[in-house]
């Protein structure tokens, strides 16, 4: 028969009970001896722990410890080692309050997730006997994911290439960006750090960057004309993990050429302040008379300014500049007074060639002109505490042999977008030679859509405002016709041109901080200097606020 020790009872004994003849019975007490039979046995073959790659050196986590039935010595877990000598962990053996064995694993070298993730640590239990028995339990040890890797982008910068009128949403560029961390610390976000006019946006989950603007303002790459424009901008990668870690990378994106608009003339009347081109019958040769300037809405481009009509005789001449040109008289008139009709050709040095051209008149000023004479020396006026901004004041009556211009000193009429209905924006006069004629003034092409009404007085009108504009920001071109009363009826007209100013303009840009110049010691008065170019979205006005050479200087007011 095969004792069991372990299965026999909790202290390995048992009674026997022999019954002899005659009747008597004897009780018999039997211990069984232990051997060491048994292995020391893990509540499982494979445990799963867990621990964070940043934990520090010296960390612990607590295992399952070992139990063996075998009795005294036979049954004592006497020591655990970890098979794997080359292990960052090792074990470390106490005892609870309560007396239980507590086996625990400790760090000795720092983690890294991203190197590897994954540790197997062989652990083997011995007992006391003799010889001894051995169990095991192998422990996989995952390394839990810590934040400690930022973002990184494929490239450290970018280059992309765009031209200056994408459209809004155009697509430019994807970036990427990768992170080794895992989970939320490795999710990316994108963001623009670096863009100081605002025209881009970018997909904040997939890195594509797009245009925001439908025309790009790029500064050019150190230097001042021929050379491209770049707008250089910085993108950021932000992880969501705790805290959040970022990698940064720079774009290029360079305006690439590309001849899509036509060049446009602007004319700058000489003297400042009036709305057209004129020349004194006396004038002198190489008197300024008007300055061309040109934009382009494609990149550098520099046009070739000429006249192609209307200057037969040669009485006039262009001198050149960079995207301008001065108009001068180039021969004396010689007793001619009939207007001139120029035709300008601006051709930009684009590929395909484009141009435009404008008309420029001339008018000649007769030097035994009359001075226009006021109605009155003094004009009285009332208006009303709450009247509202706008309201029509007083007409100031003149009277001469040429037509006269109010207000004085403004070249052209100009209505804010968000003026009110009722708003003044000009008013038209009339004056006519034969005696007690009353013209009738109206509006006869240009105001389709009614956006201006007229307020008829005795030879003259007042131009105001009929409805809310609602965003129209291009010039209106309204043509005016008086008609007099007498028989048979005579008429003339004349167009007004309407700029509608932007309350949300931003400040001009001029082309250049600082402007080298030079003059000759004997330079006659009103010889021109330079031209100072500027660029808005509405027409400029120019001024002098420091001058060093007491007042030795001075700018067109409009042409600059």
């Amino acid at each position: 028969m095969v004792f069991d020790r372990e299965s026999i009872s909790v202290n390995g004994s048992f009674n026997i009970i022999l019954v002899a003849q005659p009747a008597a019975i004897i009780s018999v007490h039997v211990t069984v001896l232990d051997i060491n039979d048994n292995d020391p046995v893990f509540p499982s073959s494979f445990m799963n722990v867990s621990i964070v790659e940043s934990a520090a050196i010296g960390s612990r986590v607590a295992l399952h410890s070992a139990t063996d039935a075998d009795f005294g010595d036979n049954g004592t877990i006497v020591s655990y080692s970890i098979e794997d000598s080359q292990s960052v962990f090792m074990l470390v053996r106490s005892t609870s309050h309560s007396g239980d064995d507590v086996l625990l694993l400790e760090l000795t070298e720092s983690l890294d997730r991203e190197q590897k993730d994954l540790y197997v640590v062989n652990v083997s239990a011995s007992d006391g006997g003799n010889p001894p028995r051995f169990g095991y339990s192998t422990v996989l040890v995952n390394v839990l994911d810590a934040n400690d890797n930022a973002p990184v982008f494929e490239q450290s910068h970018y280059e992309a290439s765009v031209t200056a009128h994408p459209g809004q949403r155009a697509a430019i560029i994807t970036v990427e960006a990768s992170d080794a961390d895992v989970g939320e610390n490795a999710r990316i976000l994108y963001r623009l750090s670096n863009d100081p006019h605002k025209q881009f946006e970018i997909d904040e989950h997939n890195g594509t960057i797009f245009v925001k603007k439908e025309k790009l303002n790029c500064s050019r790459s150190g230097c001042e004309q021929n050379c491209s424009r770049i707008c250089v901008i910085s993108v950021e990668a932000e992880d969501q993990g705790s805290p959040k870690l970022v990698g940064h990378a720079f774009v290029n994106i360079h305006l690439s050429d590309s001849n899509d608009y036509d060049p446009l003339i602007h004319f700058r009347m000489y003297p400042v302040g009036v709305g057209f081109a004129s020349v004194s019958e006396d004038a002198i040769i190489g008197t300024t008379i008007a300055v061309v300037t040109v934009t382009d809405d494609d990149y550098a481009q520099n046009s070739q300014i000429e006249i192609i009509d209307g200057n037969d005789d040669e009485f006039f001449r262009l001198e050149n500049g960079n995207n301008f040109a001065v108009v001068r008289l180039n021969r004396l008139l010689n007793g001619r007074i009939k207007p001139f009709q120029l035709t300008i050709r601006a051709t930009d040095d684009g590929f395909p060639q484009r141009y435009s051209q404008r008309d420029l008149e001339i008018f000649v000023l007769r030097i035994d002109d009359k001075a226009p004479l006021l109605d009155s020396g003094t004009i009285e006026a009332h208006i009303f505490d709450d009247s509202a901004f706008g309201s029509l004041v007083t007409v100031v009556h003149a009277s001469s042999d040429v037509p006269l211009m109010y207000p004085v000193g403004v070249g052209f009429a100009s209505v804010s977008e968000d003026a009110i209905i009722g708003t003044t924006i000009a008013v038209v006069t009339v004056t006519d030679d034969d005696y007690a004629q009353n013209s009738q003034i109206e509006i006869i092409d240009g105001n389709d859509d009614e956006f201006f009404r007229l307020e008829n007085g005795n030879n003259f009108a007042v131009v105001r405002l009929n409805r809310l504009l609602n965003g129209r920001i291009k010039p209106f071109q309204l043509t005016i016709r008086a008609t007099d009363d007498g028989f048979p009826q005579r008429y003339s007209q004349r167009d007004l041109e309407i700029f509608v100013l932007r309350i949300d303009d931003k400040a001009p840009l001029l082309d250049s901080g600082t402007i080298e110049a030079h003059i000759f010691d004997d330079s006659a008065f009103g010889s021109l200097v330079t031209v100072v170019h500027a660029s808005s979205d509405v027409p400029l006005l120019f001024s002098i606020i420091e001058d060093s050479s007491n007042g030795s200087f001075k700018i067109g007011r409009h042409s600059g």
